[in-house]
């Protein structure tokens, strides 16, 4: 008897509190929150909700870890205010509920502003674009004749509206900056150099799209929103043409890096006018590029992508993958499509000179692809102590702002690097 009253223990455990976060589904709270509506409190609810779109775009593992690092910052806020309870809507979920009982309504409204305060530096340190954090909240009606699950589930369930329609409300709006932005074919090209650190040499320039319009100032905001866009395909288009045009007038001596998403590969790529022109060797040849796979999406038709790659690597092209060490960018997607390059994410570089979980992370990496004979370019080095510490680790290519920011003047850059030497 005890054994199947153990396992029935767990089996209610396992649906009502969240392990991975250490928090309990918000139903445990509801004897609490009937007590202070009964001590004549008012209780406010304030939902978080890290958006779905996020573990589509980057994939599970990714989300997972933000979530856990959202469930961190909303712990310290609940730490600063003693009666603020926080909980998760269910087991998993990427929402979170915050109850905070008041007599004062400033005192609620002050609560929110912390709230928001605290998410917004959470989001600016760039651990993920603010995009993905909503917030909304509502107060819970004073009304001791209804039941309190009714009461607190219909409140929340209209925070949850608020958000979706706020996000919607943000797609269209960001839809007609897209349009505009195709429209005008808004779009400038941008050059950074990848560094080789044993030479003190470029090795490759990494092409840019950039955009002067406020809302996309941040381009992961632009890419979020074409993804949605009916006619995704036009915008990877126009950066591509604008960066041929570009470099048609140039003649740095270099490779050219430039990011498609993996779905512009398998659907469109391969009849790009621009592609056509380069295999024809008009101009420009494939052994100047270098194809970054930025793996926004997973990888439906991984044989058709495979064979596509193929050919683009008969043709002449170099391949890369992107933020290897985030997403859908595993070491078995390298393995299948056997890349020359493998970009090390960014996130995973950043204060690596401080923490030896990153240093081990990277030692594997290097050694990966050293026995699959891949070069490997680290990401997103911006200080002193970061480059130190990979070229101390035989990292031999690199790229960030420690080295140069993203420039429309290459050249003084190459002049930069052939003065150093």
């Amino acid at each position: 008897m005890k054994k199947e009253n153990s396992s029935e223990f767990l089996r209610y455990k396992s649906v009502l509190f969240d392990n991975e976060v250490d928090l309990p589904v918000y139903l445990l709270h509801l004897g609490k929150i009937r007590e202070l509506i009964e001590n004549n409190l008012q209780v406010g609810i304030v939902t978080i909700n890290l958006n779905t779109e996020y573990e589509e775009l980057n994939g599970w593992e990714l989300f997972d870890s933000k979530r856990y690092l959202l469930s961190v910052v909303l712990k310290n806020i609940a730490e600063k205010h003693k009666d603020a309870i926080l909980s998760v809507f269910s087991v998993r979920s990427g929402t979170f509920i915050l109850f905070f009982p008041f007599t004062e309504e400033n005192d609620f409204n002050d609560f929110i502003n912390i709230i928001k305060n605290d998410i917004d530096e959470y989001c600016n340190a760039e651990i993920f674009s603010d995009k993905y954090v909503e917030t909304s909240f509502e107060f819970l009606p004073l009304n001791k004749d209804l039941r309190i699950e009714r009461l607190v589930e219909t409140t929340i369930y209209e925070c949850l509206n608020k958000i979706n329609k706020m996000r919607k409300l943000d797609n269209e709006r960001g839809e007609e900056y897209l349009i505009k932005l195709l429209n005008e074919e808004n779009i400038t090209v941008y050059f950074q150099p990848i560094i080789n650190i044993e030479s003190n040499s470029v090795l490759a320039f990494e092409l840019l799209s950039r955009t002067n319009l406020a809302y996309f100032a941040n381009t992961e905001v632009l890419f979020r929103i074409n993804s949605n866009y009916q006619s995704y395909n036009k915008l990877e288009n126009l950066c591509f043409r604008k960066i041929v045009d570009v470099l048609k007038n140039k003649n740095l001596g270099t490779k050219y890096s430039v990011n498609f998403s993996s779905d512009y590969i398998l659907h469109h790529l391969i009849d790009d006018a621009n592609i056509k022109m380069i295999v024809n060797r008009k101009l420009l040849m494939p052994s100047d590029f270098i194809i970054e796979i930025t793996e926004r999406s997973q990888i439906r038709d991984t044989l058709r992508f495979k064979r596509i790659i193929e050919s683009l690597k008969k043709y002449g092209f170099k391949i890369a993958i992107d933020d290897v060490g985030s997403g859908y960018s595993t070491l078995g997607m390298i393995s299948e499509i056997s890349p020359d390059y493998i970009k090390y994410d960014l996130k995973l570089i950043r204060d690596i000179d401080k923490m030896p979980v990153k240093k081990e992370l990277l030692k594997s990496i290097i050694h990966f692809a050293h026995e699959q004979n891949l070069t490997l370019i680290a990401e997103g080095v911006e200080t002193r102590e970061e480059y130190e510490t990979i070229k101390e680790m035989g990292v031999k290519y690199a790229q960030g702002f420690f080295f140069q920011k993203p420039t429309v003047e290459p050249e003084k850059v190459l002049n930069k690097y052939a003065a150093k030497n």
